[in-house]
């Protein structure tokens, strides 16, 4: 009876193992099959885009250049063109005065009279004496001819008379002085002197100023300098936006120590004289034409070292950085030069993309 409960145990034991096999075998099937379903899966769902390295998308234009003409804009000032200062020839007190500060003058009209009365009674006496010379220097060359008199007494006679002839030129020149007389038309600028003050010979009393033609003072940067010429145009705006053209009379061999400009002046006319020494103004100087491109400021960006530029596509479609010069600012767009006569300017996303980085470009139409 105890061997026939061992062989009974033993076969129990038997049937468990061999059952507890079929189910590990089965669970491990199991787990291979929903590993290779969910390779399946995988393989089955997912794109081939998605499983490659995903793309930057970026929007560009297509831009062509155009020839515009490329002007130099720069901000100036009005100076007179000429100024002289009002410096008496003689002394004497002022007896008159015919023209107030401010006033504009003609060439040649009379501002100011000194007293002359001492200045009159010495022209009458060196004229005098001219006389006297020449009656004595008649009578020596008469006498010199005759053979009475001496070459000695000839010459002195002459000598005296010449003399006598230059002290009434230098008397008659004080008396003229006596008015002081713009020299050039334009304005009294200031008149430092009233009637009755005593001024002595070289003494500034005043300025006159002239305003026709009336020069602009600029400053051009170093890369500008090279693109003006001497007698070339200018265009100056000065009074209520209107526009005048003058011509380049000066520009400066040396740059100025501090902001490395070069100045310039443009003569312009002004007949009417409402341009005054002092007034702000805008010039425009026409260079030669350049191919340039219309973008938005917006679009605009710095590489590593800081040049200004834009970020173009090239054949491949990898970004490429060009440094551009900006030829003309308006309000809303500018033109740059710089980049391929025909471009693919990226207009969106180009913050996010790098240069020589490729890109999933989108192209857009041009308003």
């Amino acid at each position: 009876m105890n061997a026939s409960r061992i062989v009974a145990f033993s076969v129990l034991i038997l049937v468990a193992l061999w059952m507890l096999s079929g189910q590990f075998g089965n669970d491990a099937k199991t787990n291979d099959a929903k590993t290779n379903d969910a390779k399946m899966d995988v393989t089955e769902t997912q794109k081939p885009e998605e499983v490659s390295k995903k793309l930057q998308s970026v929007r560009f234009e297509t831009s062509l250049s155009e020839e515009i003409a490329s002007d130099i804009l720069i901000n100036g000032q009005t100076k007179s063109s000429k100024f002289v200062n009002i410096v008496p020839k003689i002394s004497g007190q002022i007896t008159e005065i015919f023209v107030d500060e401010g006033n504009p003058l003609l060439k040649g009209q009379v501002i100011l009279k000194i007293e002359t009365n001492d200045l009159q009674a010495r022209v009458n006496k060196d004229r005098e004496l001219v006389n006297q010379k020449n009656i004595e220097y008649n009578a020596a060359k008469e006498l010199k001819a005759k053979g009475f008199g001496s070459n000695t007494k000839f010459a002195l006679a002459r000598a005296e008379l010449e003399s006598a002839r230059a002290n009434l030129k230098i008397s008659e020149i004080n008396l003229r002085n006596r008015e002081i007389k713009a020299p050039f038309a334009g304005f009294l600028e200031k008149l430092d002197v009233e009637v009755g003050s005593y001024i002595n010979t070289g003494q500034n009393i005043g300025q006159i100023v002239d305003l026709n033609p009336i020069s602009v003072i600029g400053f051009v940067n170093e890369k500008d300098i090279r693109k003006i010429k001497k007698g070339g145009a200018g265009f100056v705006t000065v009074i209520k936006d209107k526009e005048v053209q003058g011509e380049i009379i000066y520009i400066s061999a040396m740059a100025e120590n501090t902001t490395r400009t070069f100045k310039i002046e443009i003569s312009i006319d002004n007949p009417d004289l409402t341009i005054v020494d002092g007034l702000t103004t805008k010039l425009r100087i026409p260079t030669t034409s350049v191919k340039a491109h219309k973008i938005s400021p917006a679009i605009l960006g710095l590489d590593d070292i800081g040049n200004v530029g834009l970020k173009l596509l090239d054949g491949e479609n990898k970004v490429k950085f060009y440094p551009v010069e900006i030829i003309k600012d308006e309000a809303d767009f500018m033109y740059v030069s710089g980049i391929p006569d025909s471009s693919k300017i990226i207009t969106v996303g180009q913050e996010f993309v790098i240069d020589g980085q490729e890109v999933k470009p989108q192209e857009e139409r041009i308003e």
